[in-house]
């Protein structure tokens, strides 16, 4: 590791900006998120020709699988680096050690329930569960297999991730990420491309877990290795293991209601509409899902900070955080999202062909809107979690998971994929304003209704005006160069709204664009070797 880990700092002061780095680590965890896409834009067509469509339902429903067990270690993870960030925080490195050991320890307990648990129940997901064609069960129960193999691994991984996370390293969390991510597409495309089918791609994903595994491990014993008192064996103590379940245990309760709300549109797509059915629904959800993958990047930040904040008593600075993020997020997403609805028919022919456009573009349309109201309760998520309010986010997970369940069940069986997506359309719209209103008012002590909700109509109201012209002006321009052409003109007119609803100021882009122009200079003097 590079001089720049050599010398991380052994005191931290209460006086140090929440705001130091934010912008660093943001534009990193973008960078994260936006190689991922270029990626599957190529990958995608050529994994689906090659798996065929009920094949590839059978991949998506392995990762569903996958989704729900992920609710065992993934609270331990986001507990963990709440306590690590604190230690990091006053620069109580045996704290931080304890922690991290903690929540390797609970971490490694916790996948190896969820990979027995699906190993064990690979034959009945693959028989009685889910709508599978009986040709490809055998091929379906081996993957089941396979993916319990690689949830194990994978959540090892997300314990020793949370360590680079808790000290504000998002750039080498996310350099390690696009690499694992990157040969993970590849293994599966070479897999396909030599004629292993099903099993050879989830081998892919097993092996490139392994890789991830190997990498975030040197990583954290090289941040960890600097601090005071890093050669003595540290020891986990009773009382902390205590201390980070019952965190934990909230974060379970509400990640069990938030698993549900996420999969239960692509559940009942595979248990009622079938393999075919779900790699129609499956490709335009992967696609909308980048969008509160970026929101995600953007505001991950927030999570260590809200723990910072609450350790040193800069409520005030947070609260500004809080509503320049919600107010940034919300117009991103409906920038991504009007791009998407008004271009959803001609990217779908050009990319996927006439099947997919016939069958998906409504249900794109209906999920990119559908994304934008998630923007805030991702950013309300983050913070509650980093104050420990983890009864809050409690709440809202279950209160997603009702708004989502109740729509989507009573919509499914009357317009199928398209009913599914208005029913998370719904669910998401309510779940998330109430998420986000519920925490300015109750944890941030806001108090003006105009503060919280002008937002909201400042970057969907642009949105609208958008879409609405495109759709009565009708611009028809042929191939990937007028796809890009047209994107670009839909940007245009919503900036151009944006900018007249106040939603975005002109000093935000010029803040952006100075700190893209200071920031890889930097990067490239201070990068870092593994």
């Amino acid at each position: 590791m590079s001089e720049e880990i050599a010398g991380l700092p052994t005191d931290r002061a209460k006086t140090i900006s929440l705001t130091r780095g934010l912008a660093r680590n943001t534009i990193f965890n973008l960078i994260g998120w936006v190689w991922p896409i270029g990626i599957s834009i190529f990958s995608v067509p050529f994994i689906v020709k090659s798996l065929g469509n009920d094949a590839y339902g059978v991949f998506a429903i392995v990762s569903i699988a996958a989704g729900y067990l992920s609710l065992l270690n993934a609270p331990v993870e986001m507990g963990n680096v709440r306590f690590m960030a604190e230690a990091y925080a006053h620069g109580r490195w045996s704290d931080l050690r304890e922690a991290m050991a903690a929540g390797l320890m609970i971490s490694v307990a916790m996948s190896t329930l969820g990979s027995l648990t699906m190993f064990l129940t690979a034959e009945v997901l693959a028989r009685k569960v889910f709508a599978i064609p009986p040709v490809l069960i055998p091929s379906s129960v081996t993957a089941f297999r396979l993916a319990a193999l690689s949830f194990f691994i994978n959540g090892v991984v997300g314990a020793l991730q949370s360590i680079p996370i808790a000290m504000r390293r998002y750039d080498i969390r996310n350099q390690v990420g696009i690499v694992v991510g990157t040969l993970n597409t590849v293994a599966i495309v070479l897999a396909l491309w030599r004629g292993w089918g099903l099993l050879g791609a989830v081998w892919a994903q097993v092996l490139s877990s392994v890789l991830g595994l190997v990498l975030f491990s040197i990583v954290g014993w090289l941040l960890l290795r600097k601090f005071p008192g890093s050669k003595r064996r540290s020891l986990v103590s009773a009382t902390f293991v205590k201390r980070l379940a019952g965190f934990s245990s909230l974060l379970f309760a509400g990640r069990v209601a938030g698993t549900i709300g996420r999969e239960i549109d692509r559940t009942l797509v595979g248990i009622l509409l079938g393999t075919e059915a779900m790699t129609f629904y499956t490709v335009p959800t992967k696609i909308t899902s980048y969008i509160p993958g970026m929101m995600s990047s953007f505001s991950t930040a927030l999570y260590p900070l809200s723990s910072e904040a609450q350790a040193t008593g800069k409520i005030d600075e947070l609260r500004h955080l809080y509503h320049e993020m919600v107010r940034i997020q919300l117009w991103a997403s409906a920038l991504i999202a009007a791009v998407l609805i008004v271009l959803s028919k001609n990217f779908l022919m050009l990319w996927m062909g006439s099947a997919f456009m016939v069958n998906s573009w409504l249900v794109l349309a209906i999920l990119a809107a559908g994304a934008v109201w998630q923007s805030s309760g991702i950013v309300a998520y983050q913070v509650c979690n980093g104050m420990g309010r983890a009864d809050i986010n409690l709440l809202g997970s279950i209160g997603t998971a009702v708004f989502l369940a109740i729509p989507v069940l009573i919509l499914a069986p009357h317009w199928g994929s398209p009913g599914i997506a208005m029913g998370v359309f719904i669910g998401k719209f309510v779940s998330n304003l109430a998420y986000d209103l519920f925490t300015q008012r109750k944890l941030l002590g806001v108090k003006s209704w105009a503060e919280s909700l002008m937002p909201y109509v400042r970057a969907i109201l642009p949105a609208a005006i958008t879409v609405v012209a495109f759709s009565l002006l009708s611009v028809h321009l042929a191939g990937w160069v007028g796809l890009f052409i047209k994107a670009g003109l839909v940007s245009c007119v919503y900036i151009g709204c944006s900018l007249i609803t106040a939603s975005i100021v002109v000093s935000d882009i010029k803040f952006v664009l100075g700190k893209l122009s200071r920031l890889f200079p930097r990067v490239r003097g201070q990068r870092v070797h593994i």
